[in-house]
C-alpha cells in the first residue's frame, strides 16, 4: 500500500502493473513531487490503453491542474513511440485543442496526428498558418500534420512553405 514502494517497484521492473495504483496515489495527491514526477514519466514508457485514458482523465480534472504537463507528456510519449491511444480519443484531443492553455493545445497538436485524430486536421492546419500562434504550438501542429501524414498533409504542406516565406524554417525539421 505505499506508494512510494510501488514507485521502486515499477522503476525496477518497467511493467505497468503498478501504475494504476499509482495514478490513484497521484490523483490524492499521496505522493512526493519527485515520486509524481517519476510516475509521469513511467507511465510514457508502460501505461496501455485504459491507462492512457485514465490519464487523459487526469489532465481533465482541476485538481491535477499543476500535474497536466507531466501528464500529456506521458500521453505524447505513449502515443508517438508506442501508438497507445485512449478510447475517446477523437473528443479529447479535439477539446484539448480549444484550451485557453498553451502547454494543453501544444501537446494535443502533436497528439492529434500520433491518435490519428483526422477530424483535428483542418484545426492544426490553421493552428499552423494563423500569425500569432505560437512557436511551440506552431510546431506542436507541423508534428501532428505529419504524423497523420498521406496526400493532404503533403499537398497542404508544399502549399503554405511555397506561399509564407515565414514558416519555410518549420519544412526541414
Amino acid at each position: 500500500d505505499n506508494p512510494k514502494h510501488l514507485v521502486y517497484a515499477m522503476k525496477a521492473t518497467g511493467r505497468s502493473e503498478a501504475l494504476k495504483p499509482l495514478l490513484v496515489s497521484l490523483k490524492a495527491g499521496k505522493l512526493a513531487a519527485d515520486d509524481a514526477a517519476a510516475v509521469m514519466a513511467m507511465a510514457g514508457d508502460a501505461a496501455d490503453v485504459a491507462q492512457a485514458r485514465e490519464i487523459a482523465d487526469l489532465v481533465n480534472d482541476p485538481a491535477m491542474t499543476n500535474k497536466v504537463v507531466g501528464l500529456m507528456d506521458a500521453l505524447v510519449k505513449a502515443g508517438t513511440t508506442r501508438g497507445v491511444k485512449p478510447e475517446g480519443a477523437e473528443v479529447i484531443v479535439k477539446a484539448w485543442l480549444e484550451s485557453p492553455r498553451a502547454e494543453i493545445v501544444h501537446r494535443a497538436t502533436i497528439l492529434a496526428g500520433a491518435w490519428k485524430v483526422e477530424s483535428a486536421r483542418e484545426t492544426l492546419m490553421v493552428i499552423l498558418t494563423k500569425a500569432d500562434t505560437l512557436p511551440p504550438i506552431r510546431d506542436g501542429a507541423v508534428q501532428g500534420l505529419s504524423r497523420l501524414g498521406g496526400v493532404k498533409s503533403r499537398d497542404f504542406f508544399d502549399k503554405v512553405f511555397k506561399e509564407n516565406a515565414g514558416l519555410r524554417g518549420l519544412a526541414v525539421q
